[in-house]
């Protein structure tokens, strides 16, 4: 590698940022012309955007492995519009309905469950009577919410609207590039979960890293920043794609967009590249398995 990686970091990350913000200026002028369809779906949006927001704050700052959980988050929810939006007219109301009411109503049963167990290994505690006496649902509300949604019912509904769920089906009913899109962000999401949940894999995957030499490290983080960094604008594009859908609006302004950064693929390739021609590539955990 004869490349200048600092040279290459401002002029990428300036493309990117660039990227990033004209995708989303644009974003934000087709919603507000269509303020009165995007009413139920907008929040979604804005949370996706804002969410990848700091995990590119993170990535700045080299909190590499924080950003990964920021972005799992953006991406848990980008999957759900991407959802509603591949749905057909008939089928969207219902769909929002299940997201905005049929799994509040779920969750409002776990939440009372909780705070059930929570005051009573809480007892006498004042602060957590007042923290958590207002989520206990009313014997009345109980009894309905639980009449209305059996466990087999709730659990169907989740699996539907879990990230895993959502992608199968998107993949099953809508094929293209869209749906290769969404397939193509399983990877990111997996791994982001291993940290987000620190287990095994999460854990040696951080522990791998400090392992390294200070060359052979710096080589693996360039890779993992300039994936975030992709991931971030590929994130942004995906949701206008999916807003153009929802819309029936034309997203050639988007695909343009998308078509101006490939003029960077092979400088980005050579960087990702390195740690995959490592001999040493993963040598920890190979090393935890021996």
């Amino acid at each position: 590698m004869t490349r200048d990686w600092n040279k290459d970091k401002q002029v990428i990350t300036g493309e990117y940022y660039q990227a990033i913000n004209l995708c989303n200026i644009e974003l934000f002028n087709l919603l507000k012309q269509h303020q009165d369809k995007t009413k139920e779906t907008y929040p979604l949006i804005e949370y996706v955007l804002e969410r990848i927001e700091a995990a590119i704050v993170l990535t700045e700052n080299n909190l590499l492995w924080d950003a990964e959980i920021v972005m799992r988050a953006a991406l848990e929810t980008l999957v759900k519009f991407a959802f509603i939006s591949d749905a057909g007219e008939m089928e969207r109301p219902q769909l929002l309905k299940e997201f905005w009411y049929d799994l509040s109503e779920i969750y409002t049963i776990k939440l009372s469950e909780q705070a059930k167990k929570n005051l009573s290994s809480t007892i006498g505690n004042e602060m957590h009577r007042l923290a958590h006496s207002p989520q206990i649902l009313s014997p009345e509300d109980e009894v309905r919410l639980r009449g209305k949604w059996s466990k087999a019912t709730r659990s169907q509904l989740e699996q539907k609207w879990s990230f895993t769920g959502i992608v199968a089906t998107l993949t099953k009913r809508a094929g293209g590039e869209l749906a290769h899109g969404i397939q193509l962000t399983t990877h990111s999401y997996r791994m982001a979960s291993h940290i987000t949940h620190g287990d095994e894999m999460g854990i040696n995957l951080i522990r791998e890293r400090k392992s390294r030499n200070d060359e052979d490290k710096l080589a693996v983080t360039i890779s993992h920043y300039l994936r975030l960094m992709m991931d971030s604008f590929h994130f942004c594009f995906l949701m206008a794609l999916y807003a153009c859908k929802y819309l029936k609006s034309d997203p050639k302004y988007f695909i343009q967009l998308y078509q101006s950064l490939k003029q960077y693929d092979d400088i980005i390739k050579e960087y990702q590249i390195v740690p995959f021609e490592d001999e040493l590539y993963d040598s920890y955990k190979k090393t935890k398995k021996e």
